[in-house]
């Protein structure tokens, strides 16, 4: 192991040298500040692109189904553009120097009335309720709805109704003639003639039964002179007014009633419907689960952030006293020059972390807020610890993960609405039938047709014979579709079962590692109590006190980080999982 450092004539203490060396590593000197810096930036808020690409496969799959009462390029993204963003923003660290880019930096207004607290259910609450991914996963279930309703118009009745007025006009070399145009059946002149040669007839009848002296003879003709004078009667009360043939003004109207009968395509489209109204619930879930696995994840990061920032005000306590110690001994000419200015130095040190954790606390605070629509600062309380996942089998959880992920019901929805398709094709070859009813009223009852209402019932039926291969065609298409989304499907299986399997392994790893680094903790405490001992007794070095310091400094930053890893990569089993983050 590399000697660790030491002043001229200010050695490490053989007491104290053991312990420093399980705890503190000089290598880690260099890098203490820009490590403890990267802790509280580096906030992984959202499994975006690494864990949630799973659903892109069943979005394409839904979009390229061909179902028009399922529109999954809308509402089949269940990445967080909200939790993109922010994991976007506060990974900021670069390798040049720690330098973060402008974006990643963000900041609340000081409120008026102070900071108010905001627990870790308040978060969770104000995410699912207001912020813009839950808001627009909510529209998408309610337009998936009316999607619904218009797949049932396919099959249910329809009732209409429409008026009309029409004015006629008509012109030509004598004008314009807006009147009404007529025609004459019977001529007014012919009419009186027929009525005249009737009277004449009769008149002639009349003195024949005058002249006859046979009695029966005379009565016959007086019946003959009787029916005469009728007709020339009828002549002469006949309606010679000319019949309308257009009026110049009519007003009408119609209702219509139509039912399909047999309209073999409308029930796999209303199948899909409904089974599209699920795909947006459960792309709703998989947005809400995203979005709250980034609140959870962020808000565990800016706690750890606050910590970091309070162990570097700690270390720039110790490291004041420390000088102040230091300081009293030069001055007593017990200590040299040098070991004030080493301690000074560390001091420097100390308050640089502070201002650099501070400042990563304070912007993990602003990407919390950001994820939330909060504008002015608020104050955070420490959660509980997150509970583990009872299973004695990773395969089970495997088998939980594939019944319970959203993204892997989704595509199994998505499968069910393509395999429809095929069924749609074969529809393609019924016929159908539909009835129709109408009545229609008219103002014009001037000409032929008196009656102002005139009804008719139909039944149609249509069924095709040829439409140049197109079924055909519908029916390789949705075989084709469905082989791939049973490839799509089973993709998303195997990746969810991948992702149980490697975040059960971080978990172990992660667990391990808190342990650990708890236990170089108490050990960097044990050297530093012993060492600040051995120096009130005039036995150790000003070094001592420095290095042991430092080394708990380093031992709690990588403590806390360690306690961050375990949170976040149990979260991470359960978002796997597709089990609740929420506490």
């Amino acid at each position: 192991m590399t000697p660790l450092p030491t002043l001229a004539g200010h050695t490490i203490s053989a007491a104290v040298k053991p312990l420093l060396k399980q705890s503190f590593r000089p290598g880690r000197c260099v890098a203490v500040v820009a490590a403890a810096f990267a802790v509280a930036l580096v906030v992984v808020v959202a499994p975006a692109r690494a864990q949630s690409g799973v659903t892109t496969g069943g979005a394409a799959g839904l979009t390229s189904s061909g179902t028009s009462s399922f529109s999954s390029g809308q509402s089949l993204s269940a990445t967080s553009s909200t939790a993109q963003t922010a994991t976007s923003t506060t990974t900021g660290v670069t390798s040049s120097g720690g330098a973060v880019d402008a974006s990643g930096l963000l900041g609340l207004k000081e409120p008026a009335a102070g900071p108010q607290l905001l627990t870790l259910q308040d978060a969770v609450r104000i995410a699912v309720e207001s912020a813009p991914d839950s808001r627009i996963a909510t529209e998408r279930v309610i337009q998936q709805g009316a999607a619904l309703r218009r797949s049932w118009a396919l099959l249910l009745p329809s009732l209409s109704v429409s008026g009309a007025y029409a004015h006629t006009c008509t012109g030509g070399g004598k004008g314009v003639d807006c009147g009404d145009r007529t025609t004459s059946i019977v001529d007014k002149d012919t009419v009186a003639q027929q009525a005249l040669l009737f009277d004449s007839l009769a008149d002639i009848i009349g003195i024949a039964a005058d002249t006859a002296t046979d009695p029966q003879t005379a009565a016959d003709f007086r019946n003959q002179q009787i029916a005469l004078r009728g007709a020339a009667d009828d002549f002469k009360n006949a309606d010679t007014t000319p019949v309308v043939v257009q009026p110049a003004s009519q007003l009408s109207g119609q209702l219509t009633f139509t039912l399909p009968l047999l309209n073999p395509r409308a029930y796999p489209a209303l199948l899909n419907a409904y089974d599209g109204v699920d795909a947006s619930r459960l792309a709703r879930d998989q947005a809400l689960q995203t979005l709250v696995f980034a609140v959870v994840r962020t808000y565990h990061a800016a706690i750890t952030a606050e910590r970091l920032r309070d162990a570097s005000q700690r270390q720039v306590t110790l490291t004041t006293t420390q000088r102040d110690n230091v300081k009293a001994r030069v001055d007593a000419a017990t200590q040299p020059m040098l070991a004030l200015k080493r301690a000074e130095l560390e001091l420097l040190r100390a308050r640089q972390a502070l201002s650099q954790t501070t400042s990563a606390a304070d912007n993990a605070l602003g990407v919390l807020g950001a994820l939330l629509g909060k504008t002015e600062r608020f104050t955070l309380q420490a959660p509980g610890p997150v509970d583990p996942v009872d299973a004695a089998d990773v395969e089970d959880l495997v088998v939980s993960a594939l019944k319970d992920r959203p993204e892997v019901r989704t595509q199994r929805t998505v499968l069910t609405i393509t395999e429809r398709t095929q069924l749609d094709a074969w529809m393609q070859f019924l016929p159908t039938v539909a009835l129709s009813a109408s009545a229609r009223v008219t103002s014009f009852t001037q000409g032929f047709v008196r009656d102002p209402v005139t009804g008719v019932l139909t039944i149609s039926a249509s069924l095709p014979l040829y439409d140049g291969g197109i079924r055909y065609a519908a029916l390789d298409e949705s075989a084709s579709k469905i082989s791939e989304e049973r490839v799509r499907l089973r993709q998303v299986e195997d990746r969810v079962a991948a992702q149980v399997r490697g975040n059960v392994r971080e978990v172990t790893v992660r667990q391990d590692n808190l342990a650990l680094s708890q236990q170089s903790l108490e050990v960097a405490r044990e050297a530093q109590l012993q060492a600040q001992a051995l120096f009130d007794a005039g036995v150790g070095t000003a070094l001592d006190v420095s290095e042991t310091n430092f080394a708990v400094f380093i031992a709690e930053t990588e403590a806390l980080r360690a306690e961050l890893d375990s949170a976040q990569a149990r979260l991470g089993l359960r978002w796997a999982l597709g089990e609740p983050l929420a506490p």
